[in-house]
């Protein structure tokens, strides 16, 4: 079900007061049930209001205005929202973020336009949450860089919008404050009342409907825990298109040593456990062509994992090495900010079960470090040393192997349990 369809339900539910208190439990479709057999709570299409922020259903308001008043131009009205979106992150939010870094001119726009374009141009023509969350978390992160207190208090409304229309920000953000409470201190502080406001409405709504007082969905705990418990063995999972179940790729290593818990299972699965972390972060940055979405196995072609991945980890070291020598004139706080949130969204990459889509904070973070590099190759500033593009390019090439290995083990539609994963080996 996609974001359009769920939106236009919880307005339904927002106009009519069909009210659900109480959520039920049946299988998924498609088979997808929990790692131990059991039924899952699929409230994705019943009770949409437990399971999403209340933000989500105003990020595509205007399109479903157009989409009533002129029938059959809702889908447009997407891809210019979309669009326009994705304009302001790749020509100004990423260059903004460069810019504090000390990278600046037009060049630094255009790479990182470019880039931007490259990751998120598939994204546009669907009514998902990607792009809009990506965008808030990278404002987010732009303005933990700053020093006033506007700034700092804006920091934390974007962070509260991008938790409530996806919660698995929760550990990038998570990070971005940790950075900014470590640069600014007490100042930091100024995040709160920005934070409150963004998520007052989900507070109020929970309120209204006997939630509970925590300012997110429901749900969200139980989605988390299930899909960490899954990620202990599942390597990513795909939507496919059209109509069919998600297609999951699973580690039968892991699976055959599963404890039903992630950290058991990577524990006993020690020493491979690495490894399977490793497959996990590079085949979430194996995209292609389809990418939000995904062809059945032996149709998909994984066309786009070398630039995906040489963006991101070109990227991730160009940002690392500027935290740890930071340019003249540049606060190293800058660096540590935008690092903190780089390594926070490529942690949450391995630490749940995750689609390919998912990674586009690591990538858009990655098409802004990379935009660090511009002075140098062209020779404004020192140049980047031999052993550091040797390195760079050796990483690189181990997180396409990694990708492959992953995606090694696609799992048939049916149950999606580690016992089924272990069969694969």
């Amino acid at each position: 079900m996609s974001y359009w369809a769920g939106s236009k339900a919880g307005w339904e539910v927002l106009l009519h007061g069909g009210w659900a208190t109480k959520a039920t439990l049946r299988p998924m479709t498609g088979g997808e049930t929990g790692p131990t057999g059991t039924a899952v709570l699929d409230t994705m299409f019943e009770f949409p209001l437990r399971l999403r922020g209340v933000l989500t259903y105003l990020v595509y308001a205007p399109a479903a205005l157009v989409d009533r008043v002129l029938p059959g131009a809702g889908a447009v009205a997407v891809l210019a929202e979309n669009a326009l979106i994705l304009a302001v992150a790749g020509a100004v939010l990423l260059p903004a973020i460069a810019w504090r870094l000390g990278a600046r001119g037009p060049l630094v726009v255009c790479l990182c336009a470019a880039l931007a374009w490259i990751a998120g141009a598939r994204f546009a023509p669907y009514p998902l949450m990607d792009l809009p969350a990506a965008a808030a978390f990278v404002c987010a992160v732009l303005f933990a860089s700053a020093r006033s207190r506007w700034a700092i208090a804006l920091t934390g409304l974007f962070a509260g919008v991008a938790f409530n229309i996806r919660p698995a920000y929760l550990l990038p953000l998570v990070a971005v404050a940790a950075a900014s409470a470590a640069v600014h201190r007490l100042r930091a502080l100024w995040t709160l009342p920005g934070l409150a406001l963004a998520l007052l409405p989900q507070f109020a709504l929970n309120l209204v409907l006997n939630y509970g007082w925590l300012p997110a969905p429901p749900l969200t705990a139980l989605l988390a825990r299930y899909q960490a418990e899954l990620g202990s063995y599942i390597v990513r999972y795909d939507t496919v298109l059209p109509g069919a179940p998600r297609l999951f790729y699973c580690d039968p290593l892991m699976a055959s040593v599963s404890r039903g818990g992630p950290a058991r299972t990577l524990l006993a699965g020690l020493p491979w456990s690495p490894g399977f972390l490793a497959e996990k972060f590079s085949a979430a940055l194996a995209w292609s062509g389809s990418t939000p979405y995904s062809a059945p196995p032996g149709v998909e072609g994984f066309g786009l994992l070398l630039p995906i991945a040489a963006v991101t980890v070109c990227g991730g070291t160009a940002l690392v090495a500027s935290a740890v020598r930071a340019r003249a004139g540049v606060p190293r706080g800058h660096a540590l900010t935008v690092v903190a949130a780089f390594l926070g969204a490529a942690a949450t990459l391995v630490t749940t079960t995750t689609e390919a889509r998912f990674a586009l904070p690591v990538v858009l973070l990655g098409a802004a470090g990379c935009a660090l590099l511009v002075p140098r190759v062209l020779g404004r500033e020192s140049r980047m040393s031999r052993g550091w593009w040797l390195a760079a390019g050796t990483v690189t090439a181990l997180v396409v192997a990694f990708a492959v290995l992953g995606l090694r083990h696609p799992l048939a539609s049916g149950p999606t349990d580690p016992a089924a994963c272990a069969a694969l080996r």
